[in-house]
């Protein structure tokens, strides 16, 4: 019984000391890579006149270039350069929901996009 006591006393002085001491921050954890990798490239800005002027308006989706495709909400240069080349395999769109038909142009991007695409 006298080693319990003396063992407990001895642990009520190290948990003592341990609060009496001033403990630092932890440093924060970074990772290697995070340090090492190099910074994404990150894609260049549209045009602020081009966007001032076509944002917002109807977009003949018959008539309408890359660049104009690319005003509508969710559309990528990607995903206007494969309209162009569905209009151009295709023929002219018959109504406005065929460009659903495009990959990629799904019923989200309908969705977001129905008011302001036309076919004239």
């Amino acid at each position: 019984m006298a080693y319990g006591i003396v063992r407990m006393a001895a642990m009520v002085a190290v948990v003592a000391s341990v609060a009496s001491a001033e403990v630092a921050p932890p440093a924060p954890k970074t990772s290697p890579a995070r340090e090492t990798a190099p910074a994404r490239a990150t894609a260049p800005a549209r045009s602020r006149e081009m966007t001032a002027t076509v944002a917002g308006s109807k977009v003949n989706i018959n008539t309408a270039s890359v660049n104009e495709l690319m005003t509508l909400n969710g559309v990528g240069r990607k995903l206007a350069e494969k309209i162009v080349e569905y209009r151009d395999a295709h023929g002219h769109f018959k109504t406005a929901t065929e460009i659903r038909k495009v990959k990629g142009f799904g019923g989200s991007l309908w969705t977001r996009n129905r008011a302001r695409v036309v076919v004239e």
